[in-house]
């Protein structure tokens, strides 16, 4: 248990590293459409994640967008944006194959029995029965 963090790391880029490999050759190498099928396959894999990851690496990249505002680059601009997303995606698509891998792999951390909503709901109508308005 001591390193399990160093273990979901290496879990998330074996699960996340083909994906990246794979949308990183598309952008580069291949047709518009296929490069657009790839990237688009990386965002619906990494779907809850990618907006946390987007708002992260936007703001850690965000010397880049004033510069490029501030030149007056604004088809450049757009572009760096799209790249930002797709990075987004890509990140989304690694916490999302971490955390599968640890649930095929049965890692998960035991937590005390919590009430839920079932419990908290039938608690209050407990409470209502036992109450009259007159």
């Amino acid at each position: 248990m001591r390193a399990s963090w160093r273990t979901g790391l290496v879990d998330g880029l074996l699960a996340s590293g083909p994906v990246a490999a794979i949308v990183l050759v598309t952008q580069v190498a291949a047709a518009p459409p296929v490069a657009q099928a790839a990237a688009m396959a990386a965002a619906l894999m990494g779907v809850p994640w990618i907006v946390p990851a987007w708002v992260v690496l936007a703001a850690l990249s965000s010397p880049v967008f004033v510069w490029l505002v501030l030149c007056g680059h604004a088809l450049d601009v757009m572009s760096w944006l799209g790249r930002v997303v797709l990075l987004a995606a890509i990140v989304g698509c690694h916490v999302n194959g971490a955390l599968l891998v640890a649930a095929w792999r049965g890692r998960r951390e035991v937590r005390t029995a919590q009430s839920g909503l079932g419990d908290f709901l039938r608690q209050a109508s407990d409470r209502r029965s036992g109450i009259t308005l007159l």
